[in-house]
This record gives structure tokens, C-alpha cells and sequence, in this order.
């Protein structure tokens, strides 16, 4: 025979488990119900995000470097011209053995025109600098820079195709003194472009 007082004890162990359980499961209901909540609020969310991206237009390049560099090209040759008819006029001017010196024929022919073309592809770099257009990066300096390789490509081709005459020494210095410009100029902007690019990345100068 089952004493009463076992029977209730028993039963109010039943009662409390089960009244546990009734509390896990609704707090279980109510997890999930937020879980899913949440999950639906987060795809919403992120659909909104997606069609925002969908209709921003993508950032087009900016063309001005590409304008700038193209009209630069004016100055470089110049400039090339202007520093190798300098050095022509300083050589004049000096004693006879150091004007016929075997290497005056390079600081003349070359040397200066090199010149021109460091200081030309500086300004360069400067001027896109102050206008906020300077994007020292590989990629952009051949997009900006196009202009002045496809002379590069022209001027080279217009030498070797004339090495053979016997003339073309007379008026190869029209070739030559733009091309060793375009090509210090270029030298110019690929090494300040990653000196830039450098002292942003660390830091130094402002992006």
C-alpha cells in the first residue's frame, strides 16, 4: 500500500517538471520566432543594400590626366628643344679644347634633353597633383601617359627605319632630343608615381 505523502511528492515532482518543461519550450518557441525575425529583417536589409548598389552608376575615370598628359607632350618637345639649343650656345661660348671634348657630343645630344624631360615630367606630376586628378598607380600612369609612348613608339621607329642613310645624321637631333625627353619624362612619372603611392600607404602625405 503507497503511503499518501509519497503519492503527493511524487506528484509535485511531476508538476514541477512538467511546468519546467512548459517554460523551456515556450522560451524555445520564443528563440526561435526571434531567430527568424532577425534572419527575415537581416534579407530585407540586405536586399535594400543590393538594389542601392544596383542603381548607383560605377565611377567613371576621370579623362583630365589623360587631356593634360596629351597636351603636355607640347611642352616636352619643347622644353627638349629649348635645353638642347641652351647647352649649344653655352658650348660655344667656352675654350676651344672643351668645346671639341669626344664627350660634349653626348651632354649636348643627350644629357640636355634628358634634362628637359625630368623637369617636364615633374611639372607633369605637379600639375595633376594640385588639380586632386594624380592616381599614382601603375594602371593609370600607361592610361595617362598613353600619348607619350606611342610618340616614344613613333620616334623609334622613325630611327630605325633611317639608320641606314647617310643624311640621317644631319637631322637625326630632330628625332633624338624629343625622344630622350619623352622617355625621361616617363621615367619620372613611373618613379614619383611610386613615391607617392609609398609615402600614402605609410602614411606620410594625405591620399
Amino acid at each position: 500500500m503507497v503511503c499518501p505523502c509519497r503519492k503527493r511528492s511524487v506528484g509535485l515532482r511531476y508538476a514541477i517538471i512538467s511546468r519546467l518543461t512548459g517554460r523551456c519550450s515556450r522560451r524555445t518557441h520564443q528563440a526561435s520566432s526571434l531567430l527568424r525575425v532577425h534572419r527575415s529583417a537581416f534579407a530585407a536589409e540586405r536586399q535594400v543594400v543590393r538594389r542601392t548598389h544596383s542603381s548607383m552608376p560605377m565611377p567613371r575615370r576621370s579623362r583630365e590626366p589623360l587631356v593634360i598628359y596629351s597636351a603636355w607632350l607640347i611642352v616636352i618637345v619643347a622644353a627638349s628643344f629649348l635645353f638642347a639649343n641652351t647647352a649649344f650656345d653655352v658650348n660655344a661660348s667656352l675654350p676651344d679644347p672643351l668645346r671639341r671634348a669626344p664627350w660634349m657630343g653626348v651632354v649636348l645630344n643627350v644629357i640636355a634633353p634628358v634634362l628637359a624631360g625630368l623637369l617636364s615630367g615633374a611639372v607633369a606630376i605637379r600639375v595633376l597633383s594640385s588639380r586632386n586628378q594624380l592616381k599614382p598607380t601603375i594602371r593609370d600612369h600607361f592610361f595617362r601617359a598613353a600619348r607619350w609612348y606611342l610618340l616614344t613608339c613613333l620616334l623609334v621607329w622613325v630611327i630605325v627605319r633611317n639608320m641606314g642613310i647617310k643624311d640621317f645624321g644631319l637631322w637625326s637631333q630632330i628625332i633624338t632630343w624629343p625622344l630622350f625627353s619623352t622617355i625621361a619624362a616617363l621615367v619620372v612619372d613611373i618613379v614619383l608615381s611610386w613615391r607617392i603611392s609609398r609615402m600614402r600607404a605609410s602614411g606620410s602625405i594625405g591620399a
